[in-house]
């Protein structure tokens, strides 16, 4: 599990360093939350198409 923390912050640091190279501006920041956006309506989409979490859910309870 901590694997995946750290690859999350791996992540976290190429993605504003790539989108914050010029410095902080707002330009660099908009692009920032264009990405996480992007990111997080991907997740949200493999979230609810994910068919073995109805399994899961049925089973757990």
């Amino acid at each position: 599990m901590r694997t995946f923390f750290y690859f999350g912050a791996i992540g976290s640091a190429a993605v504003g360093g790539t989108f914050l190279s010029d410095g902080t501006g707002a330009t660099g920041l908009h692009h920032l939350a264009l990405f996480m956006l992007v990111a997080a309506a991907l997740f949200l989409v493999l979230t609810v198409t994910d068919r073995s979490l109805s399994r899961t859910a049925a089973r757990g309870a």
